[in-house]
């Protein structure tokens, strides 16, 4: 046993008699919660499930197994909304791994198109063996060749089949946008600034598109860099991204503008106005669904482990 277990046995076993009544273990628990007195109910529950000898009574070896059982079946509270939206969105910001996106995406779209064509699975391992043990079944003997199904799957419709993919396929397609729409968006808002440079507007209105979407360019393109302080970039153009809508939307909305339409151009006006009222909308969206998102599996985990009993 360790001699911490040892210091804490001898320090509670007052009469020293090598072992712990259910008041002598009270006391042990009370100082590791600390100083919270601890229910009965509990201090006995934790006495039956170590005393392993049935004597009612905690010897030395069976100190450790009272503590687990102790910490394991403690009456344990669900974790606070503020902690959990810290984590989520913790984890929110730090989901930006556009290369395994990408991956996760290709790895849907083969599989779609693999069940399309009534084949499904990749071979991961050459053992020669069949996984499934099912009857009729083809396995591929080289890795990453798609493995024919049974052939009721192969000989179904090819609607069924498409059904069936379709989940698949959209998964792929969503992951695609993901990844590759900021870079669309600042390509679009660079050309637009470009674009309708050649003006007489009071506001740079052109200028600061060009800015913002050159900005959204290296946002997106440093997520594929894997040096930590990428990260603190990433934050520092986002916290420039904002300000920069902020700006663009009072400029657009100023009165100037208003009154020089015709110099400025209708297009380049309106164009500004949904930029930068459906980005911050847009964004906030998206956040909120990430966020809820990153919650809700916080929140299953969490009662998992809450309803998780833990027997020794």
């Amino acid at each position: 046993m360790d001699d911490a277990l040892l210091r804490l046995f001898a320090e509670f076993d007052f009469d020293e008699s090598g072992r712990l009544s259910v008041n002598e273990l009270e006391q042990l628990l009370t100082a590791m919660n600390g100083g919270k007195p601890v229910p009965r109910d509990e201090v006995i529950r934790v006495m039956h499930q170590a005393d392993m000898l049935g004597d009612r009574q905690i010897h030395r070896a069976e100190l450790l197994g009272a503590i687990s059982a102790w910490y394991g079946n403690v009456d344990r509270k669900d974790t606070d909304l503020p902690s959990l939206l810290r984590e989520a969105l913790a984890r929110s910001i730090q989901e930006a791994d556009y290369a395994g996106v990408m991956d996760q995406g290709r790895s849907a779209f083969g599989h779609a198109a693999s069940m399309v064509k009534g084949l499904v699975g990749y071979s991961q391992v050459d053992d020669g063996a069949n996984p499934s043990g099912a009857p009729g079944t083809t396995w591929s003997s080289q890795p990453g060749i798609p493995l024919m199904s049974d052939p009721g799957v192969s000989q179904q419709p090819m609607a069924q089949r498409v059904i069936k993919a379709l989940p698949l396929a959209l998964s792929s397609c969503s992951k695609f946008c993901y990844v590759g729409f900021p870079f669309i968006f600042g390509w679009m808002l660079v050309f637009a600034g470009w674009e309708y440079r050649d003006n007489v507007c009071p506001r740079n209105l052109d200028g600061i598109l060009m800015w913002f979407g050159f900005l959204v360019l290296v946002f997106s393109g440093l997520a594929y860099v894997t040096d930590p302080n990428a990260v603190v970039g990433r934050i520092a153009i986002l916290v420039i991204l904002v300000v920069l809508n902020i700006v663009g939307f009072l400029w657009t909305s100023d009165p100037a503008v208003d009154r020089n339409k015709g110099a400025c151009g209708l297009s380049l006006v309106f164009f500004s106005y949904f930029v930068w009222i459906a980005v911050p909308i847009c964004s906030l969206g998206y956040l909120g669904f990430l966020l809820a998102t990153h919650v809700r599996k916080l929140q299953r985990k969490d009662d998992h482990l809450q309803n998780e009993v833990i027997v020794f």
